[in-house]
């Protein structure tokens, strides 16, 4: 008996930035947007904001402050 069909369980697998679903292996930020019912043309819209945004995430995880880095997301943000 296969207990995780019998159980109607949802399984994901989270490694790094993507989801594994089933035999499906998606970015990880895909699974999100659709659980947020997120149209696909809000999304493509914000994606030139999101990669001026991005760099940030590495400069915290490296601990480098980029005064470039942090201008390019601000004017990001002051466009939303």
């Amino acid at each position: 008996m296969n207990l995780e069909k019998e159980s109607g369980m949802l399984t994901l697998i989270f490694a790094g930035d993507t989801v594994q679903y089933r035999d499906r292996i998606l970015p990880a930020g895909t699974v999100a947007c659709s659980a947020m019912n997120i149209p696909k043309e809000s999304l493509e819209e914000a994606l030139p904001l999101c990669k001026k945004i991005a760099p940030v995430n590495t400069m915290l995880r490296t601990g480098n402050a980029d005064k470039a880095v942090m201008n390019s997301a601000y004017s990001a943000v002051i466009l939303c």
